[in-house]
């Protein structure tokens, strides 16, 4: 008999569908599903089914000796007990154990924890792999052929194992020392990690070059132009005026008109997209407005129903096995998309393009069957589409574009307007997430005289650089070798979790700021992507054999060491500034009527919050909070009155902010205009109402 492990309940099901044709026997054995038929029996793992954690000597934070904790032995506990009895039971009468989870570390390791299990109980059982890219029938029948079917690799399994280990080992003992130190327990704890903590400090050196920011006013110089009954409008070279006198020089011109003394005109091809990759996926996607973790979790959902290939890889290269033409025929079958694949199958050579990323785990990701509309939550329908849309691009040839340029000169002053059009659509027919906005310039010649009806000047101010977007940020990470294509969207998701930044903008709380500082101050290794991506280095290692999984534990833990040794003997001033901080994450700014900080409190009675004056009893000047949610005090402050934002998080709703400041005239204006538009919409309805009761 041959015992299947799957990753989770949904592949178990499809392999069960695949393998047998829809014969098998489902049963449920302790709350378990379980597949069988003939000659085997598939038992789903739901993901890890073993815990690393510590023993509860270490239970209580304020009595840890953090270098006992890191020189511990870890605890390995059962977080699945009924799956893993199940793979016990089904193991002492089987002759082989084929491990069908997701090919890659994870789903190696977690693969790897059946095969401990099973082997215990049974030392003669066969090992095998079934490797496959997405849970399609033909794929999965393929990958269980005895020829295709390997054995599992131990060393990809340790590369994974270690990485868990690692950051169990450095976010207990960061997380606890620094909660203990800033006397922040319970449920407030504050959150270190060795991944997070340099990923948060990309995030608020951003924040703080936006802080020390100084803008500068420029002008905008513009021209509305006309010949015959066509206007327009050109742009004076240069753009940007920095000198306010020169800008009001140009706006006096006193030319009446303006001549064409230049035209240019210059045709390009653009080469299609290259496929998409994990981390360009997951740029696309936040582009179109999903979070990276929302993103992930569709792509995982969109996977398991058999329409995408794995949605975790580095590939940007398609391998010779896809048979593009036969799946550009199951693809046709789409009923709003399949004419795109059908347009691609009319070409004589299909040439996909190549990006720069060539690896052998998985291919890149690509859509792998129709789906149905009706069947997919609206998410995963506009998630499905991007993916089709991007493969089909990749398939299609170059675009080509015309980008033109006329030079208009009045008086000594130079006027430009630029051009474009695509000429012939290419691959933008098809990803429609890249389209440019055509321009046509006017229908002129060299030596023309146009028209100056207006010259236009507008006063602006230079902008601060720009919040890392979470695509640009899963980019930034993959560049420096922060994390993994598997973990960078959950780095990010808990960063928003902890409450170290806004889900919407990926804006810093105070509190995030000030840990960031304490930690660069006292502990700056923390902060810095280098020794992060020198351990992920250290498990690429692994993976091929070149260390071991306890050498590179090993390694960390010293590290670890240094890290903690650091902080430990400047323990006073990183527990004050700490603490400071956390004083400081309760002000939102000064007290319009005293000068005092107003500060956020709880009543002793009726443990409400609300911001008050620290001048109390002098000054009882205080503001109202939602009861309900949590609050962040943001680092950006509301321009109407110096006040820190704040944001409330509740369970299940979108993240909103505020400025508590009830005196704010920009509060009070932004109030205004919601309740006049309230008021609007009440008249609008009655009115309709009357409208309707008239004609009945």
């Amino acid at each position: 008999m041959k015992l299947i492990v799957s990753e989770k309940v949904m592949a178990g099901e499809k392999l069960s569908e695949f393998l047998s044709q829809n014969k098998a026997k489902k049963t449920k054995e302790k709350e378990v599903p379980v597949w069988t038929h003939k000659d085997w029996v598939i038992v789903p793992m739901s993901g890890h089914i073993l815990n690393y954690d510590f023993s509860e000597d270490f239970s209580d934070w304020s009595k840890t000796d953090m270098e006992e904790l890191v020189n511990s032995e870890k605890i390995i506990t059962k977080t699945l007990p009924n799956v893993c009895d199940l793979i016990a039971k089904y193991a002492k009468k089987a002759d082989e154990l084929i491990i069908a989870t997701d090919y890659d570390r994870e789903g190696e390791a977690i693969g790897y924890e059946a095969v401990d299990i099973a082997v215990e109980k049974n030392p003669k059982i066969k090992l095998k792999r079934a490797r496959f890219s997405a849970l399609t029938k033909d794929e999965i029948i393929a990958s269980f052929e005895d020829k295709n079917l390997v054995i599992p690799d131990k060393n990809l399994s340790d590369a994974a194992n270690a990485r868990r280990e690692i950051d169990l080992y450095w976010g207990a003992a960061l997380t606890r020392l620094i909660s203990v130190i800033a006397q922040r327990l319970g449920r407030m704890y504050l959150s270190v990690g060795r991944v997070q903590s340099p990923t948060l400090a990309i995030i608020t050196d951003r924040e703080k070059e936006r802080m020390v920011f100084k803008p500068e006013r420029y002008w905008e110089i513009s021209a509305n132009l006309g010949f015959s009954k066509n206007k327009f409008t050109a742009k004076h070279n240069p753009f940007k005026i920095k000198k306010k006198e020169e800008a009001q020089r140009i706006q006096n011109l006193k030319e009446k008109t303006a001549k064409v003394i230049e035209i240019e005109k210059k045709q390009e091809r653009t080469k299609p997209p290259a496929p998409f990759n994990t981390t360009s996926f997951l740029s696309a996607a936040s582009n179109i407005g999903f979070s990276v973790a929302n993103a992930m979790r569709l792509a995982e959902s969109l996977y398991l129903k058999g329409l995408i290939s794995y949605p975790r890889t580095s590939n940007t290269v398609y391998p010779e096995a896809i048979k593009l033409r036969e799946l550009l025929q199951e693809l046709s079958k789409q009923s709003t998309l399949g004419k795109f694949a059908k347009e691609i199958l009319e070409k004589k050579e299909i040439i996909p393009t190549r990006g720069k990323k060539k690896t052998t785990d998985h291919p890149p990701i690509y859509p792998v069957a129709p789906a149905d509309k009706s069947k997919l939550s609206q998410q995963e329908w506009k998630l499905y589409q991007l993916v089709f849309r991007r493969f089909i691009a990749t398939l299609s040839d170059t675009s080509l574009e015309e980008k033109a340029r006329m030079l208009f000169e009045a008086g000594k002053e130079i006027f430009s307007i630029n051009g474009f059009r695509v000429i012939e659509p290419g691959w933008r027919k098809y990803y429609k997430y890249s389209s440019k906005e055509e321009v046509e310039i006017p229908n002129l010649k060299k030596g023309d005289l146009v028209e100056i009806l207006k010259i236009n000047s507008n006063e602006k101010e230079t902008q601060p650089p720009r919040r890392y977007g979470q695509g640009s940020l899963i980019k930034l990470m993959d560049d420096l070798n922060l994390g993994t294509k598997a973990t960078r969207h959950d780095i990010l998701k808990k960063l928003i979790y902890r409450g170290y930044v806004l889900a919407t903008n990926m804006e810093p709380t105070n509190i995030a700021m000030a840990l960031t500082e304490v930690m660069k101050e006292y502990a700056p290794k923390i902060t810095k992507p280098e020794m992060t991506a020198q351990l992920e280095e250290y498990m690429d290692d692994i993976e091929q054999g070149k260390k071991t999984l306890s050498e590179v534990v090993k390694t960390s833990k010293e590290l670890l060491l240094e890290v903690i040794k650091t902080i430990e003997n400047q323990k006073e001033a990183v527990g004050e500034k700490l603490r400071e901080a956390l004083i400081q994450d309760r002000i939102v700014g000064p007290c319009n009527k005293c000068g005092e900080e107003m500060i956020i409190v709880r009543s002793k009675g009726s443990r409400k919050r609300f911001i008050a004056c620290k001048g109390y009893p002098k000054c009882e000047n205080s503001y109202p909070l939602p009861q309900t949610g949590k609050l962040l005090v943001l680092s950006s402050k509301c321009e109407g009155c110096n006040t820190n934002y704040i944001s409330v998080i509740m369970f299940g709703k979108r993240p909103w902010k505020f400025c508590p400041n009830i005196d704010c005239p920009k509060r009070q204006e932004e109030e205004y205009i919601i309740e006049l538009k309230k008021k609007k919409a009440e008249e609008e309805k009655l009115k309709t109402l009357k409208e309707e009761k008239t004609i009945n």
